[in-house]
């Protein structure tokens, strides 16, 4: 049996439908956190400001970490998360700069579920818009280094089938069934 307290990721790059599985979860009444990256991009377009990715990732990424780790101290028991720690030293770490505070395997271990439910590039389905400006070829990237990231920090990626919104539900709903994990 895993342990209730642990949060379950949904990662992947940009525009793969992890928000929208996210609120598809919340509706069947499932504990979901929001992914606070898109939250301060939002923020930071709204006030002109420059702590965004594609202009200073070094101080975006510290950002994300660090409200990341106030959202999961505030919600000590399950629930599913849109991004994990993980997710935002990824992004550094494609554009070659590393964040002031970096994410151990221990935090991880402590926090996560060893298994990451990944949502897969789908190029028909994404879409560049102002939170999300870098062109697809620039998630092929993320893609690559996220998988590897989780797979060198030793979680099992369980890729999401690239199916309609309630049949991802399903899928999920059904993988945490068939594992055991206790959820509410």
């Amino acid at each position: 049996m895993v342990e209730v307290e642990k949060k379950i990721v949904i990662s992947g790059a940009a525009g793969t439908g992890k928000s929208s599985l996210i609120e598809a979860l919340r509706k069947k009444g499932f504990p979901c956190l929001n992914e606070v990256s898109r939250i301060i991009i939002d923020e930071q377009l709204k006030q002109g400001g420059d702590l965004l990715p594609w202009k200073n990732i070094k101080a975006f990424s510290q950002r994300c970490i660090e409200e990341t780790n106030y959202q999961l101290e505030k919600h000590p028991s399950f629930a599913f998360c849109d991004r994990g720690l993980l997710d935002y030293q990824v992004h550094a770490l494609v554009r070659n700069v590393k964040p002031d505070s970096e994410v151990t395997m221990k935090q991880c271990n402590e926090l996560y579920h060893a298994i990451v439910f990944y949502c897969p590039l789908w190029e028909s389905i994404y879409e560049q818009e102002p939170q999300r400006p870098e062109p697809f070829e620039h998630q092929m990237i993320i893609d690559s280094v996220s998988r590897k990231v989780y797979a060198d920090a030793g979680f099992e990626i369980i890729e999401i089938p690239k199916v309609s919104i309630e049949e991802r539900y399903l899928f999920v709903n059904q993988e945490i069934k068939r594992r055991g994990v206790k959820s509410c």
